[in-house]
C-alpha cells in the first residue's frame, strides 16, 4: 500500500517569506514545544486530495496500471482549466477558534482551487475512491497541535501575521504524491504530474 494524495506545490520565494513567519510562530510556541508539531518547509504544499493507502498491486499489471489509473483521472479534472494565480495570505487555525488542530497559511483565489479539488473528486471516484464530506477549504499546512490548546502567545503572533501577504502563486500543474512515515518525519516523492493547460492558446 502506498499513501498518496494530489497537491499543488509552492514556489521558493513563497516557501522563503512564509518560513520566515513559522519561524517567529515556532518562538512563540517555544514554552509548548510539546504541544505542537511543525512540518518541514521542504514539504509545504496545497492539498487537493488526499487518496489515502493505495493499493498499487490491484491489478496484475500493478504500479504502472494505477498510476495510469490516477494519472488519467488527474489529467480529467484539468481539463478544463488553465493555469490560473493564487494568494498565499494570512496565517489561520482550523478549525476556527479553541478546538482547532492545524495552523495553516491561507489561500485566496477565484474559486477555481475547489474547482479543480471537486473535479479530482468526481474524477476519483469513477476509479473506486472515496469522495470527500467536507467542503473544500484551501490552505497550506504548517504546523498542527499534538495536544491541548494553541498558545496565548501564538494566537498574538499569528493575528499579527492575519493580513501577512506571502506571496502570489501561479498554479500551473498538480501532482501526485507518495508519502512515507520516516524516523525524520514524512518524506514526499513526486510520482506523476499534470499541467494546467486549458485555455493556453488563448494567454
Amino acid at each position: 500500500m502506498w499513501r498518496c494524495f494530489v497537491a499543488v506545490d509552492i514556489g521558493e520565494d513563497i516557501r522563503n517569506r512564509l518560513e520566515a513567519a513559522v519561524d517567529v510562530l515556532k518562538e512563540a510556541a517555544a514554552g509548548n514545544r510539546d504541544k505542537m508539531s511543525w512540518s518541514r518547509p521542504e514539504n509545504w504544499h496545497i492539498t487537493l486530495k488526499f487518496l489515502g493507502d493505495v493499493d498499487m498491486q490491484a491489478s496484475s499489471s500493478g504500479e504502472r496500471e494505477m498510476l495510469g489509473r490516477l494519472s488519467s483521472a488527474m489529467e480529467s479534472a484539468a481539463l478544463p482549466h488553465g493555469r490560473f494565480a493564487a494568494d498565499v495570505k494570512g496565517l489561520i487555525t482550523l478549525p476556527p477558534g479553541s478546538r482547532a488542530r492545524v495552523v495553516a497559511a491561507g489561500i485566496e483565489d477565484d474559486g477555481t482551487l475547489a474547482a479543480l479539488a471537486s473535479g479530482l473528486d468526481s474524477a476519483l471516484a469513477a476509479h473506486g475512491f472515496e469522495r470527500e464530506n467536507r467542503v473544500f477549504k484551501p490552505h497550506l499546512t504548517v504546523g498542527r497541535v499534538r495536544r491541548g490548546k494553541i498558545s496565548r502567545g501564538l494566537r498574538e503572533k499569528m493575528t499579527e501575521c492575519r493580513q501577512s501577504c506571502f506571496g502570489e502563486l501561479l498554479v500551473d500543474r498538480i501532482v501526485l504524491y507518495r508519502s512515507e512515515l520516516q524516523a525524520s518525519g514524512s518524506r514526499y516523492t513526486a510520482l506523476t504530474d499534470v499541467s494546467l493547460e486549458a485555455g493556453d492558446a488563448e494567454s
